[in-house]
């Protein structure tokens, strides 16, 4: 199974594996003949195409081949890129894009200092191309990089891996990721009213893939936090595209109480 699916418009397969593989040069087509374009724009990655790192490690479950090809991470994103083995038979709805068979949702990722909870979000490129999407940035460790381990459910590793040993049933694999860094965006309040909720806003910043706006809102539950609550405008008052739009409450769900579950955690 290589980097691309034979669907990638005769993509070359390479024969390397492991994590990073070195990055092909511009006449053969640099990353994109390790990763095809449609995945980069799948996973709002298409202007950072360049600062991600190609990966070429495998597993299997069953029939089902699944290979992890590529990572990117910021302050505001963790991101990794999978294909599947091709053929995979189409859902029984009518005009659905996705395959039956896709990347597990529930794949963890954690640093050195531990699990990264955030919210996530899984979505396909070309056929048999996904990506998995976390929704924070990774800690650095002691050497400035991210030190991370990716574990994904139901799957074994097959073929050449990094030498880790999975649990049954689990593949989990290890890499070391660089943070891309981020501009802080100053014009945005750092505290602020609004109605009877008091925002204070812990990170306005822009990153190679995203424009990321992380606010706490006091007085709001999770459930009156809604796509527009927080919009973000360009210099003409149009929207811009959102990715996603999370909110969270701010300590684990088993210390809520009538007070702090109205401190929300709101993501842009």
């Amino acid at each position: 199974m290589g980097g691309c699916s034979p669907s990638s418009a005769g993509q070359p397969f390479p024969s390397a594996s492991g994590c990073p593989l070195p990055l092909p040069s511009p006449e053969v087509g640099g990353i994109f003949a390790l990763i095809p374009p449609g995945d980069f724009d799948a996973a709002g990655l298409s202007s950072a195409s360049a600062l991600v790192t190609p990966c070429q490690l495998n597993a299997t479950n069953g029939d089902h081949k699944l290979t992890f090809i590529g990572a990117y991470a910021d302050p505001a994103r963790t991101v990794l890129l999978f294909s599947t083995n091709p053929g995979q038979q189409p859902c029984q709805y009518p005009r659905q894009y996705a395959r039956c068979f896709t990347i597990p949702p529930t794949i963890s990722i954690s640093d050195g200092q531990g699990s990264i909870n955030a919210s996530s979000s899984t979505g396909g490129g070309l056929p048999d191309e996904y990506f998995f999407s976390l929704d924070a940035g990774p800690r650095l460790g002691a050497d400035g990089i991210a030190n991370l381990t990716v574990t994904v459910p139901g799957f074994s590793p097959y073929g050449p891996a990094d030498g880790s040993q999975p649990a049954p049933g689990e593949w989990v694999f290890s890499l070391a990721l660089k943070v891309q860094p981020s501009v802080t965006i100053g014009a945005v309040p750092s505290q602020f009213d609004l109605g009877s909720w008091k925002v204070t806003t812990e990170a306005a910043e822009v990153t190679p893939s995203v424009i990321h706006v992380q606010t706490v809102i006091n007085g709001a539950l999770v459930t009156d936090v809604v796509s527009t609550t927080v919009v973000l405008l360009d210099s003409s008052g149009t929207p811009v595209n959102q990715i996603v739009t999370s909110a969270a409450v701010t300590v684990p769900k088993q210390q809520l109480n009538t007070t702090n579950d109205k401190i929300t955690r709101v993501n842009d």
